[in-house]
């Protein structure tokens, strides 16, 4: 994403499935909470041409074992998304 709104926050996917992704961040989140996510998913994931998704998720464990200074590992069940590409696209200039 070129730029971020406010209360947006960008992040590396460490691990991502169809049911969930992993991720390291600075920000701090409570099991339970719901969330926004934003991610282009890889071919190898959907078996289609890697494209955006929005997804809300729920955070389901988080920990700072082995992470950066002041980073957490954060775990992200999926729960639906929305594929409307020209929409997310739209929201993101």
């Amino acid at each position: 994403m070129e730029k971020l709104s406010d209360g947006e926050h960008q992040a590396k996917a460490m691990n991502i499935s169809t049911r969930g992704v992993y991720f390291a961040t600075d920000i701090i989140l409570s099991v339970g909470e719901a969330v926004e996510v934003l991610l282009e998913m890889p071919k190898r994931v959907t078996g289609v041409k890697a494209d955006l998704r929005r997804f809300t998720g729920r955070v389901t464990h988080i920990e700072s074992k082995n992470m950066p200074q002041g980073h957490s590992g954060i775990g992200v069940q999926l729960l639906y998304y929305e594929h409307d590409l020209v929409k997310i696209r739209d929201d993101l200039s």
